[in-house]
């Protein structure tokens, strides 16, 4: 898959963007089918499982439902020394590449840079240093004396580290990378919504997680033979317990705007998330975040 074809990999990438929970798409293109492994060809179904976050896209709806940023939520950049084992590594380099996400959408220019720096290091501990050329550090370098934008550098990082990852058939370190940011990132936006009434587009996003998290469980089984997947994969369960309880539930055109403590996700087929369910999925991503980055609080 060339990286001209990733912009159809943001469609389910965690809370990509805000306009795809106002189209049918996620509907459109099979996602959540049960059958759609078995119908899609091999190249289809590689394609639906990258997982990584995009800088340039990921957290744009944060930003556009004015939800703050708290830097008390990332993964301090200290943690890096802790992370010895590949499995570690790896799942770890996915939670700061989403950490790095989130600073840059907010502009937080130090921050970022920290980020990119601990990225850059880890990058070296799992073999893909070369992504990080000459030119890239140069721009990084000059960061504050041009025109060249934090987003438009930590985009670049991004997608040398697919298309690397992608040309040295390395789908099980995508893979675990991929894990990492999901994890990462649902921790981050749900720790932001404070108020359940309050952020009902937010709460209908992480509803709408239920698929690519789906997705995500389906391309880590494609490795599950490695021990450090399968442990990933146990790990996470405790997630996919709260989300198969969400129920899909049938609309028509005439339905109206729920109320309640309903959320509604979609188009014609929608997922219903209530108060309880989010509170418990707060809870439980946060046990498996802590897990992989060592924290202990919150």
């Amino acid at each position: 898959m060339s990286l001209k074809n990733l912009s159809i990999v943001f469609s389910v990438v965690l809370l990509a963007s805000v306009a795809s929970c106002n189209t049918d798409s996620k509907n459109a293109d099979g996602l959540g089918d049960p059958d759609f492994e078995e119908q899609g060809t091999s190249e289809q179904v590689v394609e639906t499982f990258y997982q990584v976050p995009s800088p340039e896209d990921l957290f744009v709806f944060v930003k556009a439902g004015n939800l703050p940023y708290n830097g008390e939520l990332l993964n301090p950049i200290t943690n890096v020394g802790r992370y010895i084992d590949t499995k570690s590594k790896e799942l770890n380099f996915g939670v700061y590449t989403a950490d790095l996400a989130y600073a840059a959408a907010f502009h937080k220019y130090q921050e970022s840079l920290k980020k990119l720096e601990s990225i850059r290091k880890m990058s070296d501990e799992i073999g893909i240093s070369s992504v990080f050329d000459q030119a890239l550090e140069e721009r990084i370098k000059h960061i504050f004396t041009n025109s060249d934008s934090l987003m438009s550098v930590t985009s670049s990082s991004y997608y040398n580290i697919v298309d690397f990852l992608e040309s040295n058939d390395r789908g099980k370190t995508l893979a675990m990378l991929s894990a990492g940011g999901w994890i990462e990132s649902l921790y981050i936006v749900s720790y932001l919504v404070d108020d359940y009434d309050k952020y009902p587009k937010t709460i209908q996003h992480i509803a709408d997680q239920k698929l690519s998290f789906e997705n995500l469980v389906m391309y880590l089984k494609k490795y599950e033979y490695d021990e450090n997947v399968k442990a990933t994969l146990d790990e996470i369960m405790i997630v996919q317990e709260v989300y198969q309880s969400l129920d899909n539930v049938s609309i028509d055109s005439n339905a109206k705007t729920p109320v309640g403590d309903e959320i509604w996700v979609g188009g014609k087929s929608r997922i219903k998330m209530t108060e309880e369910q989010f509170e418990l999925l707060k809870e439980k991503i946060t046990i498996v975040r802590n897990k992989v980055t060592g924290n202990n609080v919150k």
